[in-house]
This record gives structure tokens, C-alpha cells and sequence, in this order.
């Protein structure tokens, strides 16, 4: 038997949540969880969803919609903080084990390639320390971040409406896996006889009016209104959908882009030290050759701090590799302004020092390669 997923859509209604570049959080949370609902409905699966407006929720009746009644709850959300913090959160109960989070995490990592900022529970004095956790009973609840809304990087990433649904793809590939439901590529569904006949629905947009719909659909405002039942044509809201006349086809929902091919997974040992293994594994991750060496370095404190190190000229591959890939200059040779690229990218301290024994910044490295989402 299939188990049961209730949506839900972060925020809503005069609870804007976070802000970033002039969106509001409610809206991205309604867009990606109203794609998912469509998508895991399609497919067959038991899901709900909180809420297919932007209206008002507050704690209590946002968690009795869910308390004991589903196996499981998806809470959608975007993180803000400084402006400088990025990346992708998940975030489990206390109870539970953090199997589904990092499934998700992993999969948005995977299709985004944004980093995996941390996936992890968190008590409070009353138990779970988020009141969708700790209210839920025993629905296992899982609390996603997809990135930061206000980082100009998280942000224009998830601007693309391409990388927003493929995103939203992405995770309705996992569940369908975790409720028992034959996933599908949309591209992959043959349309029932119901479907082809039926009108084409157009989800309405942040800052859309009825009549910039009907004109970009060509057709006009009085015919929407009729064929929706609209009272009011000036009140519409965002994620409600307007079904357009016979013939017409709707842009409203981008579909995703291919996935992307899978990075190879690595078996480090977690301990932060930068040995000929960790080097083996991110040379076979970047693509460049394999020996486990980083060659052609200069000798001072960092390059000390890293044993597959060997010192010379020109610098090595592995590094140039990754200096592109964090936004480093990319002359080969790792010294502290890489360092500090790498822990900015990874999200650790920025202090542009390799510790030793062990260091931060190389476990997160480690477990990053171990995953296959650097």
C-alpha cells in the first residue's frame, strides 16, 4: 500500500516569510509546492496539499491540517540571512532519522549544484525546536530549505524558471520512490483521452492580472471571467489556476530540463585530513587524471597541511579544476585566497588555513565527495 504526503507550502497570506530582490518567500513556496501536488497527482500519488492560495495560516491550524493524519509532510521553504550565506538545508525531527532529508537535500544538490549547507535536527526546550516538527504527531515531517532567497547567487538561480521546476522535478522523483509510486519523466506521459480533451490551465504569476492573461493567451477578459466563475476579474492570486479557452496552451509551467548525469560517490574516511585518498576522489569527481597528487606546488604553511602535496612548478590540474568551479583564480596553485574560495563555497569558517590534525573545511569536503554532489 502507498503511503500518504501532505505539501506544505511555507508562509502565506500576510505572513510574507523571507525577502530577497523584491520576492517574497510565501510566493516561491506556493509555485514549487503547487507543481509538485500537479506532478505527484499525475502520477497517482496520495497527496495534499496545505494550501492552493495566498491565504492566512497560522501554527495551530497549519499543523491540525496535518497532526497524525499523512505519513509524511514536506514543508517547503527559502532560508534568508546576510545576503552572503547560501545553499540547501533540510531539516529533520528528533525523533526520526535523517534518511529522507538527506535524500532530498541530495537530490536538489544533485539537479542545482548549489552547495549542501547542512542537513540536521534541532531541540528545543520542548522537544523538536520548529512547531512543525514538534506539532505534527506522528507524521514524519521534513522541513526543506531549497536555498537562500536573499543571495544574488541561491536567487538567480531559482529565477530561471527552467532550474526552478527542474528543482521541483527533482524532489517529486524522490517521493514517488519513498510513497511507492512509479515514477515518470513529465515527458514520459502518454496523456489519458480526459486529458487531450481538456482545457489548458495557466497558473497565475506573481504581480499577473486577468487582463494581461487573457492578452497574452489571446483572448479576453470577460471570456476568462465566464469560464472560471470569477465574481470579481480584478482578484485573482498567485498559484490559482485559470482554465483558458478550447485550443489555447498554456506557458504557465515550464518543463524541467534533463537531468543532469551523476557525479561518482567516493568512501572517505571523514577525519579532515587531506590525504592521497581525498585526492584521488576529487580528481575522479573534477575529471582531471587520477594518482592522487597534487603537483606542482610551492612550500609554505597550507600546502605543508595537505600530504598528497608534491612541491614544484606549474601548478596542478585537480586545483585549477576546482579553482573554477568555486570561482577562484585559476592558476593551479592553492594558497589562502583558494582556501578561503573553497570555505565560502563549502560553508565553513573563512580563515584561509588548512588546520591540522584535522581540518573543517576538508570533512566537508570528504563527506561532499562521499555524497557526489560537491
Amino acid at each position: 500500500m502507498s503511503k500518504s504526503l501532505f505539501i506544505d507550502p511555507g508562509h502565506g497570506g500576510s505572513d510574507n516569510g523571507a525577502n530577497g530582490f523584491g520576492v517574497n518567500e510565501k510566493d516561491w513556496t506556493l509555485r514549487i509546492s503547487l507543481y509538485q501536488y500537479d506532478r505527484l497527482s499525475e502520477l497517482g500519488a496520495d497527496v495534499t496539499i496545505g494550501r492552493k492560495t495566498d491565504v492566512t495560516q497560522d501554527s495551530v491550524s497549519r499543523t491540525n491540517a496535518i497532526k497524525n493524519k499523512y505519513d509524511y509532510c514536506m514543508s517547503n521553504h527559502f532560508n534568508a540571512f546576510n545576503g552572503k550565506a547560501r545553499g540547501v538545508e533540510t531539516i529533520y525531527s528528533i525523533y526520526s532519522d535523517d534518511e529522507i532529508a538527506e535524500r532530498i537535500a541530495n537530490a536538489i544538490v544533485d539537479e542545482s549544484g548549489l552547495p549542501l549547507r547542512r542537513v540536521f535536527k534541532r531541540k528545543g526546550s520542548r522537544g523538536d525546536y520548529y512547531f512543525m516538527h514538534r506539532l505534527t504527531g506522528s507524521t514524519t515531517t521534513i522541513i526543506v530549505e531549497y536555498g537562500f532567497i536573499d543571495n544574488k547567487v541561491d536567487h538567480d538561480f531559482y529565477k530561471d524558471e527552467d532550474n526552478f521546476y527542474a528543482v521541483a522535478e527533482a524532489v517529486v522523483e524522490v517521493w514517488c520512490d519513498i510513497l511507492g509510486v512509479e515514477y515518470k519523466a513529465p515527458n514520459d506521459e502518454e496523456p489519458t483521452k480526459e486529458q487531450s480533451q481538456a482545457n489548458e490551465t495557466y497558473t497565475v504569476q506573481k504581480d499577473d492580472t486577468l487582463s494581461a492573461i487573457a492578452k497574452s493567451h489571446d483572448t479576453t477578459v470577460a471570456v476568462l471571467a465566464q469560464i472560471n466563475d470569477l465574481d470579481d476579474p480584478n482578484v485573482i492570486h498567485v498559484g490559482q489556476k485559470i482554465v483558458l479557452p478550447d485550443g489555447v496552451v498554456s506557458e504557465s509551467k515550464p518543463k524541467p530540463k534533463p537531468k543532469k548525469e551523476s557525479k561518482p560517490k567516493a568512501n572517505l574516511t571523514v577525519d579532515g585530513s587531506w590525504g592521497p585518498d581525498t585526492t584521488r576522489a576529487l580528481q575522479a569527481y573534477l575529471g582531471t587524471p587520477v594518482d592522487g597528487v597534487i603537483s606542482g606546488q610551492s612550500r609554505h604553511s597550507i600546502t605543508e597541511a595537505i600530504p598528497s602535496v608534491s612541491y614544484g612548478n606549474g601548478g596542478s590540474l585537480v586545483i585549477k579544476a576546482l579553482q573554477k568551479k568555486i570561482g577562484a583564480k585559476q592558476d593551479g596553485r592553492i594558497g589562502p585566497n583558494t582556501v578561503r574560495k573553497l570555505q565560502a563555497y563549502l560553508g565553513t569558517e573563512q580563515d584561509g588555513v588548512i588546520s591540522r590534525p584535522s581540518s573543517l573545511m576538508v570533512a566537508e569536503l570528504q563527506r561532499r565527495l562521499n555524497r557526489g554532489n560537491l
